[in-house]
């Protein structure tokens, strides 16, 4: 997104850590990766999370039909293998990071309801987490 930035997703983690240093408080913060994220993403959560946030039916049916209905190749020594894609986003794909977001808001909204006084941030696959 255009003026967003990953400094701007780590800015209130660290604001709120040194707000606790500065108060006396204490303050735990834990930076997350999710290994293989876009690529191992089913296709069960990307279509839940396009249903649960993209009203526009034939976008949400043009991006899911982008994702089912992919193939790779791999040639090594002059023989070829030819494959269907059965999970993930495109890798260094335009909409991969914004699809990823869609799966991650539910682990994070899941998240915010079971620990309350836990501050979240996502940024693409990784997630921080300060309370």
């Amino acid at each position: 997104m255009s003026g967003v930035s990953t400094e701007d997703a780590v800015h209130p983690i660290v604001a709120g850590l040194d707000g606790a240093l500065k108060t006396g408080k204490h303050a735990l913060c834990a930076f997350l990766e999710f290994k293989g994220a876009f690529i191992d993403a089913t296709f069960k959560s990307l279509r839940e999370g396009l249903l649960r946030n993209d009203n526009n039916t034939a976008c949400r049916r043009w991006i899911f039909g982008m994702l089912v209905n992919r193939s790779a190749e791999a040639i090594l020594a002059g023989k070829s293998r030819h494959r269907t894609v059965e999970s993930g986003c495109p890798q260094d794909g335009v909409l991969s990071p914004l699809l990823w977001n869609l799966v991650a808001e539910e682990v994070l909204s899941r998240l915010k309801t079971a620990i309350p006084q836990v501050y979240c941030q996502d940024f693409a696959d990784e997630l921080g987490l300060v309370t």
